[in-house]
């Protein structure tokens, strides 16, 4: 079973799909929103950015949430499906109720099964769990992220999953805790050789490695989308490094 890869949130099974949304009515919207889906059938994750407007009364909140193609260019060409998701939750059961909306065949409009999800208990390093949960991530941010967050570098094999505030120390498994990274400089980086301040400048590099990192590395600053989705951990591990 799929392990939400945001923490608490809105898990919705749609007829092909299953997709997580950062609604709660424990939290307020999160900056950015972004939602995460899985196909069955090709076995891939996708990234949206949707629009998110959120109203409450009468002890309901309720999200009208607006999929654009034109906020999505990664994704011309895609057969994804367009539209609105409307989702009403009742504060007081908890109770969930999704539907689509959809803006080019409203045949394919319909209800989803929500439910509610808490954020995982974390997970212990060195463990069963834990393998699989980090495997279910990269999975998610070579489907999403697809490069290197530094370098560029798109070979999977030369990739991975890239805890920024460590499982052992609370961190946990999900994409705002997580970035890819070159296998060298995921090395480089748990090292503390260097580090990636909230804004996404690589900071603190160290002048004891060698000359062709440090040229690497230099003024470098990974995507300022990635850099939003990531900045509370980005700023607990700064703090915990003081």
């Amino acid at each position: 079973m799929l392990r939400s890869p945001i923490g608490a949130c809105l898990r919705v099974k749609w007829d092909f799909s299953i997709e997580f949304v950062p609604v709660h009515p424990q939290h307020d919207l999160s900056e950015p929103f972004e939602t995460v889906e899985y196909w069955y059938e090709s076995k891939e994750w996708v990234r949206y950015r949707p629009r998110c407007i959120r109203s409450s009364g009468a002890g309901k909140i309720s999200y009208k949430i607006t999929y654009d193609p034109e906020d999505h260019p990664e994704l011309a060409g895609r057969d994804i499906s367009w539209g609105i998701s409307r989702i009403v939750i009742d504060r007081n059961s908890s109770s969930v109720l999704v539907r689509w909306e959809d803006a080019k065949n409203p045949d394919d409009s319909g209800p989803g099964r929500g439910k509610l999800v808490e954020q995982g208990e974390r997970v212990r390093a060195n463990t069963r769990p834990a393998i699989r949960n980090q495997s279910q991530l990269r999975s998610l941010l070579l489907d999403t992220d697809r490069v290197c967050a530094i370098t560029g570098e798109h070979t999977q094999s030369a990739l991975e999953c890239v805890h920024i505030v460590a499982v052992e120390n609370d961190g946990f498994e999900t994409d705002r805790n997580a970035i890819l990274l070159r296998a060298d400089l995921h090395c480089l980086y748990d090292s503390g050789s260097f580090d990636i301040s909230t804004n996404g400048t690589i900071v603190n590099v160290s002048p004891n490695l060698s000359e062709d990192y440090r040229t690497l590395l230099k003024g470098k600053r990974i995507d300022i989308n990635l850099a939003s989705r990531v900045s509370s951990s980005l700023a607990q591990r700064r703090v915990e490094a003081r």
